[in-house]
C-alpha cells in the first residue's frame, strides 16, 4: 500500500527495562515506515529512559519525553496524545510485541472501511518470558462487537483509530485502569463502530508489576462502574463521572482485597499451567481461584463473551 498517511504511534512506558529494547524493535520494524513514535516514559525508575535513549540517537522517528514524576496512565497517554500529529494513532505498550505488518493492516482496513472508526486485532498472551499462556480471538463481526461490549472490551487497547476520534471525546477519563473500556463504551453512545482484525498481531504480556496483577479489585470494580455511566448516557445522555464518586463506588476492605488479590495470581498460574499443557493442574488452580466472587463474575463474562463469538464470528 501507498505510505503517504502519517501514523503516530503512542508508548507509554513506566520501569519496563527488561522489555523496552524488543518493543521498540518491534515498532522500528514495521512494514508500515511513514510514522512517528511518540514515547512518553512516567517518570521510571529503572533504565527504560536511559535505553530509550540510546534509542533515539540511532532511529530519527523517535520523541521521547520523561514525566519529571510518575502521573498514572491517564495523564501520560494523554500528554503523548497532545503531541501526536499523524492522521492515524496507534497504541503499543513498552513491555509488548507486535506483528511487524500489524499498523499496515490496521491502516489499511480503515482507510477502505470509512463507516468504522477504530480497529484492533486478536492477541496472544505472553508471559515475563515470552512464553504462549493463551490466544485471545476477537470479535471480527460488529454485530458480536456490539453484544460483547456488555461484559468486556470487545477492543484491546492496542488499537489504531483517526486522532480526530480521540479529539472527540477529549482524550480518556481518569478511571484507573479501566479508561480504555470507558473510551470504547463513550464511542458506542455517539454511535460509533468498532472492529478487529482476524489475525493475532499482538502480544500482550501478563507480569507482576503490570496492571493486569496489581489493579485487582479495583480495576474489577471501576469496570461495574463505568458500566453504569454508559447506562446513564443511553438514558439521559449525560454521566455522572467524577473522581469522587468514582472512588467512593470502587473501595473495598483489605480483606476482600487480599482475596481477590490471590485469586488473580491463581488465575494467572492456572493460565501457565494450561500453556504448558499440564491440564490437571490448570483445572486445580482454576478452581482455587474461585474464592473471589469478583473472579467469579470475570469468569461468567468470559464464558457470555465466548458463546457470542462462537455464535457470530
Amino acid at each position: 500500500m501507498e505510505q503517504n498517511v502519517l501514523v503516530s504511534v503512542l508508548i507509554p512506558t513506566y520501569n519496563v527495562e527488561k522489555y523496552i529494547q524488543s518493543a521498540m524493535e518491534c515498532v522500528i520494524n514495521q512494514t508500515y515506515r511513514n510514522i512517528e513514535i511518540i514515547v512518553v516514559d512516567d517518570g521510571s525508575t529503572d533504565r527504560t529512559y536511559s535505553i530509550l535513549e540510546e534509542i533515539k540517537s540511532v532511529e530519527p522517528r523517535l520523541k521521547l519525553f520523561n514525566n519529571e514524576k510518575n502521573l498514572g496512565i491517564v495523564k501520560t497517554l494523554n500528554f503523548g496524545l497532545s503531541i501526536c500529529t499523524g492522521e492515524y494513532v496507534v497504541r503499543m505498550d513498552g513491555d509488548d510485541l507486535c506483528d511487524s505488518s500489524k499498523f499496515e493492516r490496521q491502516l489499511e482496513f480503515l482507510l477502505n472501511n470509512k463507516g468504522v472508526a477504530l480497529v484492533g486485532c486478536d492477541v496472544i498472551c505472553i508471559d515475563e518470558d515470552n512464553n504462549v499462556l493463551n490466544y485471545v480471538k476477537t470479535s471480527n463481526n460488529i454485530i458480536c462487537t456490539k453484544k460483547i461490549l456488555n461484559y468486556v472490551s470487545p477492543v484491546m487497547h492496542i488499537w489504531m483509530c483517526k486522532k480526530e476520534t480521540y479529539t472527540i471525546l477529549n482524550g480518556y477519563r481518569e478511571l484507573g485502569g479501566s479508561e480504555d473500556y470507558d473510551f470504547l463504551l463513550r464511542l458506542d453512545t455517539l454511535g460509533f463502530n468498532f472492529y478487529n482484525l482476524p489475525f493475532y498481531g499482538y502480544s500482550v504480556r501478563l507480569r507482576s508489576g503490570n496492571t493486569q496483577t496489581t489493579k485487582g479489585l479495583s480495576q474489577r470494580k471501576t469496570v461495574s462502574y463505568v458500566r453504569k455511566l454508559y447506562k446513564e448516557r443511553l438514558k439521559y445522555k449525560v454521566d455522572t463521572f467524577n473522581i469522587s464518586s468514582k472512588d467512593a463506588f470502587v473501595k473495598s476492605y483489605l480483606f476482600t482485597e487480599k482475596l481477590h488479590y490471590i485469586s488473580v495470581r491463581l488465575t494467572y498460574k492456572a493460565m501457565k499451567y494450561r500453556g504448558e499443557n499440564k491440564y490437571f493442574m490448570f483445572v486445580l488452580y482454576l478452581m482455587c481461584s474461585l474464592i473471589s466472587p469478583y473472579q467469579i463474575q470475570f469468569y461468567l463474562e468470559n464464558l457470555a463473551v465466548k458463546s457470542y463469538l462462537k455464535k457470530y464470528n
